[in-house]
């Protein structure tokens, strides 16, 4: 059974030392191949990490995109750059919390607009003349003093 473990520590010591030589590729001479093999090892990770957090399939969408969009900018920040997997889950977990929270607040203010009374509406029986006139009436003024008219 040792001999299994060993096996498996030295194969993720393998896949680790893999990860960094991609993203020393990536910083060093932004190696497109490089990056592409990093999101084909990584990208089903961060989409679960995306996917369990937000509900909604676009805004998973964007938070995966959003996660490696980071890692083009941030590459060379990565220490150790072994660990970029550890790394990637960091960044996708923190932007679909970010995500989840302002669609939230998105479908929150949706709610409030639904209930709100339209300011248009006109009243049964009023022209258009009757809702343009009540509309510029002088409403109170710091230059006019309170109950003067002005008809």
């Amino acid at each position: 059974m040792q001999q299994v473990v060993d096996r498996l520590r030295q194969a993720d010591a393998l896949d680790e030392t893999a990860d960094a030589d991609l993203v020393g590729a990536f910083v060093a001479r932004r190696c497109e191949s490089a990056f592409a093999e990093l999101v084909r090892r990584h990208g089903p990770m961060v989409w679960g990490v995306c996917r369990r957090l937000v509900r909604q399939q676009q805004d998973a969408e964007d938070c995966y995109q959003a996660t490696f969009l980071v890692l083009m900018r941030k590459a060379a920040s990565i220490h150790p750059r072994g660990r970029v997997g550890a790394w990637l889950h960091g960044v996708a977990y923190h932007t679909a919390l970010k995500a989840r929270a302002v669609a939230a607040k998105r479908g929150h203010m949706e709610k409030q607009v639904l209930t709100m009374p339209d300011p248009l509406e006109a009243k049964v029986g009023d022209t258009m003349s009757e809702l343009l006139d009540r509309e510029l009436q002088p409403h109170e003024s710091p230059f006019m003093p309170a109950g003067i008219s002005v008809t």
